[in-house]
């Protein structure tokens, strides 16, 4: 994951560019983020415990488990904010388990929603999707949530309305300014 970060020096900390406040958050099934929060703090429990038993192994095999509790650990941190889009002034950030994307306003399209079939038990969601300027159409399956009823509107539809309606916003004021 890269950083956009510039020097300060008065003080020598690093500044993130891309840290504006947050115009909306969208957070896709909380049942996913709970489920994968919870199996890797249980993980790094277990490999916790296994690196301070002693036993066979050795010195190796200690620091193979201490390496092994700090990295599911810092997994079990971002799975809990798996599954979060996030809209600023300057771009739109999709927080994963392993990896955050950002996209710039001027790269977007539009936002759609659409019925897809997630995961490895293959379950109807009801998924958010990216549309490119360039053309491409990009499914966050990370966000997705159960379809909606009959005649209701799914999480994931007022939120693809609310980012389209922010996406026309920032356009009319790009050709404001200009």
């Amino acid at each position: 994951m890269t950083v956009k970060a510039s020097w300060r020096p008065t003080d020598g900390s690093l500044v993130n560019r891309d840290r504006s406040k947050p115009i909306a958050v969208f957070y896709g099934a909380a049942s996913q983020r709970v489920a994968g929060t919870l199996a890797f703090a249980c993980f790094s429990i277990i490999f916790t415990l296994q690196a301070f038993s002693p036993g066979k192994g050795g010195v190796a095999l200690v620091l193979l488990h201490a390496a092994g509790a700090v990295a599911t650990a810092i997994l079990s941190l971002r799975s809990f904010g798996c599954g979060t889009l996030i809209a600023r002034s300057d771009t739109v950030e999709l927080r994963g388990a392993f990896r955050t994307t950002r996209w710039g306003w001027s790269e977007i399209a539009s936002w759609q929603t659409g019925i897809r079939l997630v995961g490895i038990m293959r379950y109807r969601r009801s998924v958010l999707a990216l549309e490119l300027t360039s053309g491409e159409v990009r499914w966050l399956n990370e966000m997705n949530v159960r379809p909606a009823r009959a005649g209701e509107a799914s999480s994931m539809e007022v939120a693809a309305r609310s980012l389209n309606e922010l996406l026309w916003g920032k356009r009319l004021d790009s050709s404001d300014a200009r």
